[in-house]
């Protein structure tokens, strides 16, 4: 029960940022968004790093797991926002698909890494082998904003009257555009 109460604000600020990301990204340049991300994952990392063997939830659980949260959420909304402006309006639907794949995918390979760092490097026994882990997470934060900071180059959302996929008639009836 403790677990699903540490996960509770990512569920909440996930539909929070759902609601006010894509306005976010009409205001702010998606680099500076993914900048903000990469230091979320920065402070949430360095939160679980430094956090006592018993943590108070408010001092470092929940400002971690809100951290978690704003990294996770902005920067699927900006590649989803990137890769739908950037192809055609038939291929709306393999833009979803690749951002999607492109979250499942390195999930998935990060998970696997910070698992063989904490088993490489497990000597305590207890929560501690989870530092090292939270290490590579750091790492991976620090890299991820040097390369947004650098190289990347993502405008503000425009809105585009081209992109809506639905029209009624006169009659209220959906036609095909």
């Amino acid at each position: 029960m403790q677990m699903l109460a540490w996960f509770m604000p990512m569920a909440g600020g996930g539909c929070f940022l759902a609601l006010v990301g894509g306005r976010l990204m009409h205001v702010v340049s998606g680099t500076i968004i993914l900048i903000v991300t990469s230091i979320a994952v920065v402070i949430s990392s360095a939160l679980f790093i430094y956090a006592p063997l018993e943590p108070s939830y408010w001092a470092w659980i929940f400002p971690a797991m809100i951290c978690a949260t704003i990294a996770i959420d902005l920067v699927y909304s900006v590649v989803n926002v990137f890769l739908s402006s950037n192809l055609p309006e038939h291929q709306q639907g393999l833009a979803g698909s690749l951002a999607h794949a492109l979250v499942q995918f390195s999930g998935a390979l990060f998970i696997a890494m910070a698992k063989a760092v904490m088993t490489g490097t497990s000597t305590r026994g207890d929560a501690r082998d989870y530092t090292n882990a939270f290490w590579l997470q750091f790492v991976s934060g620090i890299v991820a904003l040097m390369i947004f900071a650098a190289f990347v180059r993502v405008g503000k959302a425009k809105d585009d009257d081209s992109l809506v996929q639905v029209k009624f008639s006169e009659d209220k009836k959906c036609i095909a555009p």
